[in-house]
């Protein structure tokens, strides 16, 4: 697509991808796709051919009341979506920014994910849900809470990201990452500070929450975070099969605000991480 803005005098929002066709911009500074807050900006269903590309735009105005994501909604598709910017979308009662649903695999890569809300339980960034997405090196920074979501007998891959400015409303749950209902993702290799929590006065929030999952967390940095750095709170009651603890191991954990790990029922198995201060 030429460098232009696609408002809703030019595109009838959402945009729905179709499987093999790739949509590709001329920059993310100059093509820009805007749906004014009318609806949803990209919508994916059934693309299940992982050459198929979103690149090169910054989507924004999106909105969503009816559970889809602000920015892109992804069922049962596996595209490509990197190089873009995705920005101040939301959703009343979804994801603002990403949400990946039914057995959705896309490579997520190399995008700015910021400034995205939504609804306090799916999170303002990237909902992971049944889907196995690989989620790499973006910059997902200043999303309402939780900024990254998985659930649902999934295993996603969440390398090399830098996850900042999460801001959570509530006093439970992840600000940064929440894992929930069987997920077993793979959280490696990521930079995650500056997360906050606020309207609880005095209470910090917990930055990697496990709930009934079992993630790898593996050679991250969590550092200068408002809150608990890695809070494991619930007991399995539909574990991944096979069942499996969570794995904490050779993290660098500084300057939280809180402790740096805290297990409310299953002991993980916690080795070769640098605890301080």
């Amino acid at each position: 697509m030429a460098a232009a803005v696609y408002d809703t005098t030019l595109e009838t929002f959402p945009i729905r991808m179709k499987n093999k066709v790739s949509l590709v911009g001329v920059g993310w500074d100059v093509t820009i796709l805007d749906a004014k807050g009318t609806e949803t900006v990209m919508m994916c269903e059934n693309v299940t051919d992982a050459r198929t590309r979103i690149s090169g735009f910054t989507l924004t105005g999106g909105k969503s009341t009816v559970g889809w994501a602000g920015g892109i909604e992804l069922q049962g598709s596996s595209p490509t979506i990197a190089n873009n910017v995705i920005t101040m979308n939301t959703s009343n009662v979804g994801t603002g920014g990403i949400r990946c649903f039914g057995q959705s695999s896309p490579v997520i890569e190399n995008n700015t994910i910021s400034e995205n809300e939504g609804h306090s339980a799916d999170g303002g960034g990237i909902n992971i849900t049944q889907s196995d997405a690989v989620i790499k090196k973006n910059i997902i920074e200043n999303n309402t809470s939780p900024a990254v979501k998985c659930g649902g007998q999934c295993s996603p891959v969440i390398e090399g990201n830098t996850i900042q400015g999460s801001v959570s409303a509530r006093s439970s749950g992840g600000t940064a990452i929440e894992c929930q209902d069987g997920a077993s993702p793979s959280i490696t290799g990521n930079v995650i500070s500056g997360n906050i929590v606020r309207d609880w006065p005095g209470v910090g929030s917990v930055i990697i929450y496990v709930g009934n999952s079992s993630p790898t967390i593996e050679k991250n940095i969590i550092a200068h975070n408002l809150g608990v750095a890695i809070q494991v709170s619930e007991p399995f009651t539909s574990p991944p099969s096979p069942p499996s603890l969570p794995v904490i191991v050779g993290n660098t954990i500084d300057r939280n605000s809180s402790d740096a790990i805290m297990s409310v029922s299953k002991i993980p198995l916690i080795k070769n991480n640098i605890i301080s201060n």
